[in-house]
């Protein structure tokens, strides 16, 4: 009797074992993928930087770039890179909804967002992921 105890406690250990270390749960791992990111040789203050996962079933990644530096949570795979960041033209505009502003405008050129040709291929946490783009 005690014998069929002490093998129930282990199969029970052993199944929420499983369940805790994530194994078994059906969620597909992410990893921190981080960097830098300059154009024309400077790093890029602030912005947005987008993986798109080129796999149908693949999920997406985003975060926000900061003095040149970004930190995503990505499965692994490969991606489209899409970079946004956006400055003050020096002009105002109004409009109803919010108001007088200044005006800001994208300065990344399409190739890198809208039209982006970028891939990185995640497989693993990354700390070294380097995008100098140019004109």
């Amino acid at each position: 009797m005690h014998h069929h105890r002490l093998l129930a406690s282990a199969m029970l250990l052993t199944i929420v074992s499983l369940l805790s270390c994530g194994c078994g749960n059906g969620e597909i791992p992410k990893y921190p993928v981080s960097g830098t990111i300059s154009f024309t040789g400077k790093p890029v203050e602030e912005g947005f930087i987008i993986f798109m996962n080129t796999s149908p079933t693949g999920q997406h990644a985003s975060g926000a770039i900061q003095a040149g530096a970004f930190h995503v949570e990505a499965e692994n795979g490969t991606y489209t890179v899409k970079i946004e960041s956006y400055r003050e033209t020096g002009k105002w505009i109004t409009n109803m909804e919010e108001g007088k502003h200044k005006q800001r405008e994208q300065y990344i050129p399409k190739k890198y967002n809208e039209e982006s040709t970028i891939t990185h291929d995640v497989q693993g946490a990354a700390s070294d992921v380097k995008f100098d783009l140019t004109p």
